[in-house]
């Protein structure tokens, strides 16, 4: 009888297996056809392509590591400043780089704006967590900034399916860009200046 329940049991588990991993793999297809819908209404909206007189003079596409450098030098003047100071100096810095990051209109300008406001980014962002970490008492410091991380990057994952939806609407994905970079990085800005410093704090202190 006992074998008749084991096998019973290893049956049901294995169907209850099989089940699972063909929804999971579903749900992997969902995601990526939703992935297309997106990127597909993103270059649909109007203003979203990249300007024809800049793809006449393409020659090539240049990947520039800035934004492990931007980590690097705010990561090291956070050192210097404190986490806040260097958190709000990158966030704000990214605003002035909006004209030539959202509306270059030729290579160069569209290059330097990228590579200027993902400097920015990376530099701000990437001093949070170790402002979240000193910041977290002792008995959750390892999980803390983790956990503030996923729960950022699921409130966040809509942004491009929104973003899509409000240059559909307001007829400029240009402006959306733009919008969206101003709000995040007054928002960041603010949270941190709100904040207390908490540079040097003690790792093995509560």
């Amino acid at each position: 009888m006992k074998k008749l329940v084991t096998l019973v049991a290893l049956i049901s588990l294995g169907a209850a297996s099989a089940a699972w991993a063909e929804s999971d793999r579903q749900s992997t297809m969902d995601r990526l056809d939703h992935a297309g819908r997106v990127l597909h209404e993103v270059m649909a909206a109007p203003d979203s392509g990249i300007p024809e007189e800049v793809l006449e003079h393409a020659r090539c596409i240049a990947v520039v590591p800035h934004m492990i450098k931007g980590g690097f030098v705010f990561g090291a003047l956070s050192e210097k400043w404190g986490r806040k100071r260097a958190i709000m100096a990158a966030a704000l810095l990214a605003i002035p780089v909006i004209p030539l990051y959202a509306y270059g209109h030729s290579a160069i300008t569209l290059g330097i704006g990228a590579v200027l406001m993902q400097f920015m980014v990376q530099g701000a962002w990437g001093v949070v967590p170790a402002y979240l970490t000193e910041l977290s008492p002792a008995p959750v410091r390892a999980t803390a900034p983790g956990l503030a991380y996923q729960l950022g990057g699921l409130i966040t994952s809509w942004n491009g399916k929104g973003q899509a939806l409000a240059a559909e609407r307001f007829g400029s994905y240009r402006a959306v860009l733009a919008f969206t970079v101003v709000v995040v990085a007054l928002l960041l800005a603010g949270l941190a200046l709100l904040g207390r410093e908490a540079k040097g704090q003690e790792m093995t202190s509560a």
